[in-house]
């Protein structure tokens, strides 16, 4: 069986893939939304019984601005929904009896963006990261503060918690400039990773030139079940510009895998890849330069990288 699925109203750049969350009892089922027109971005949010495929909790259409997450608590379904004018809300959508609670909320436009209640707020013609449990805001981080002012989650984002550092780390887009029908020009060079301190959102340190994981495309291995993720990321130089209707072009485009320390941003290995195209940040407008899959694996005393385009490197142990 299968099910048609689409991006909702999410801004471009972030991946289409369901979300596994859990029931009371620990039982897992995939999260999507399912587009109500095929030229529409109004969308419901449906969850499936993983065996079928058929509907076990609908959250009803509406327009949902970031893709559906488990909740604080690690079980049922959290997300965004709103209208343009009145902004978004969160809501949570129980899976034992399928009613949509609206939760607290913190002031000003709210969108989700990351793991431990991570968001994007608006409030008062400013814009904020800000992490918020259970409707509770715990801190905000100016925007402009931690990346600048001409970045936005509009240009899509990707954050992930490393528990052992107590940080958040990750990217969002640029802000889109110009008609959204008009020719986009990214330096790959000004793109900074980020890590925030998990409990303060202070910023910790900052990493020009890089995506966290290389825009979803590198998986991280475990050195053993418990440990986070071995952190990686994609180090950019080049041009890479967007034209709608059209495919992405690349100037002068260099990329390297970089294993780092947490704590310190500080690169600890590294892998060239060259004129990876594949490996490239699209910028969140749509120019995602094509789908890899990608395999990072230690093999001895080397680090060997894999990908659909038969690019291999090593790197120091």
């Amino acid at each position: 069986m299968s099910q048609p699925a689409g991006p909702a109203y999410v801004v471009p750049g972030i991946a289409v893939t369901p979300e596994v969350v859990e029931d009371e009892d620990g039982t897992e089922y995939p999260a999507y939304f399912r587009p109500a027109l095929a030229t529409s971005l109004n969308a419901s949010l449906l969850v499936a019984d993983p065996r079928t495929g058929e509907d076990v909790a609908n959250a009803g259409r509406a327009v949902y601005s970031s893709p559906p997450r488990r909740c604080d608590d690690g079980i049922d379904v959290c997300f965004e929904s709103g209208s343009a004018l009145q902004g978004a809300v969160t809501r949570r959508l129980p899976l034992s009896h399928g009613i949509v609670v609206e939760e607290p909320q913190a002031p000003g436009y709210v969108r989700g963006v990351g793991p431990l209640g991570l968001s994007d707020v608006r409030d008062k013609d400013r814009v904020f990261l800000a992490r918020i449990e259970n409707g509770v805001e715990r801190w905000r981080t100016p925007i402009d503060d931690a990346f600048g002012p001409e970045f936005s989650t509009d240009g899509g984002w990707a954050w992930e918690h490393f528990e052992d550092a107590g940080l958040l780390v990750g990217w969002v887009g640029k802000a889109l400039v110009g008609p959204l029908d008009g020719e986009q020009v990214l330096d790959l060079a000004n793109f900074p990773t980020v890590a925030l301190d998990a409990d303060s959102g202070e910023v910790v340190w900052r990493h020009e030139g890089s995506t966290l994981s290389c825009l979803y495309t590198l998986p991280r291995p475990r050195i053993a079940v418990d440990d986070d993720p071995a952190p990686v990321r994609c180090a950019y130089r080049g041009v890479l510009t967007l034209r709608p209707g059209g495919d992405p072009t690349f100037r002068d485009v260099d990329v390297v895998v970089e294993g780092f320390d947490l704590r310190t941003g500080r690169t600890t290995w590294q892998v060239p890849m060259g004129a990876a195209e594949e490996l490239v940040y699209g910028g969140g407008a749509g120019g995602v330069a094509r789908t890899v899959l990608a395999m990072a694996t230690p093999v001895g005393d080397h680090f060997v990288l894999a990908t659909t385009v038969g690019l291999v490197g090593d790197a120091p142990p």
